[in-house]
């Protein structure tokens, strides 16, 4: 049955409890997730509870697929550890709460939207403009409230609700400017191409009337990384369009 945009099947106090008991069985040291799922989950690893758990940690960024030849290897992240050694009180852990609890594309658009109000409205916003369905919106919004408050978002007064993304996990740099650019034809999108030919990044820069808005990137990229980037893109374009000057109504003169 559809449940509309992917987001974690458990909140993220729930995946850090997870996350411990997988450290408790292996350390940080790369494990069949198989083996984790049955002996520090206790799941079956057929159950779809066990393959969405397993997705709620790749969601918040505490686990990492590795490559190996015998089975699915995964293994804790530095965020995790971070979160799961540090003490509680530290900055650094509680920055890897918050990183982690916007890491899913379905909690930062929340906090980008909404930040810590979180209005009455908010449920049908997310029925009619971001396409959830009725049998899990409210297990969402539960699930997303109990996750800023763990991650402690709604005391961080300093928290600037469009401007919080993961820093290790923001794809792409945009800037107003780029430093020491190399001089190359105007390609055909009007804008102007920077790339060094030893740089591991492509660059791309495109001049408006206001100002130039200037895009980098990996040369290479994975099918998953471009998708990431296409929704992060189409994110950034909605909160680009908040400022576009609206031209004043023109008085019909028949009035």
């Amino acid at each position: 049955m559809a449940r509309g945009p992917a987001y974690p099947f458990v909140d993220l106090e729930q995946a850090v409890e997870f996350a411990a008991k997988m450290y408790q069985y292996a350390k940080r040291s790369p494990v069949q997730a198989n083996s984790v799922i049955e002996n520090a989950w206790g799941y079956s690893s057929t159950s779809s509870g066990s393959k969405k758990t397993l997705a709620a940690l790749k969601y918040f960024g505490l686990i990492e697929e590795m490559p190996g030849n015998e089975g699915r290897l995964i293994k804790l992240s530095d965020r995790a550890y971070r979160i799961l050694v540090d003490s509680p009180d530290s900055p650094e852990r509680r920055q890897a709460l918050q990183e982690s609890v916007l890491s899913p594309k379905a909690y930062l658009l929340c906090w980008n939207r909404w930040g810590a109000e979180m209005p009455p409205s908010m449920r049908s916003t997310l029925l009619f403009d971001e396409g959830f369905i009725e049998s899990t919106v409210d297990g969402f919004i539960a699930d997303y409230k109990k996750s800023i408050e763990f991650a402690a978002l709604l005391q961080n007064e300093s928290v600037a609700k469009e401007d919080l993304l993961p820093p290790r996990e923001s794809p792409v740099a945009i800037r107003s400017h780029v430093d020491n650019p190399l001089p190359s034809p105007q390609n055909s999108t009007g804008g102007l191409s920077i790339e060094s030919p030893n740089d591991e990044y492509r660059s791309d820069v495109f001049s408006l009337s206001e100002g130039t808005v200037a895009l980098r990137w990996p040369k290479q990229i994975s099918a998953e990384s471009f998708q990431d980037l296409s929704d992060w893109l189409d994110l950034l374009k909605r909160k680009i369009e908040r400022t576009v000057l609206q031209k004043p109504k023109e008085l019909d003169p028949a009035n």
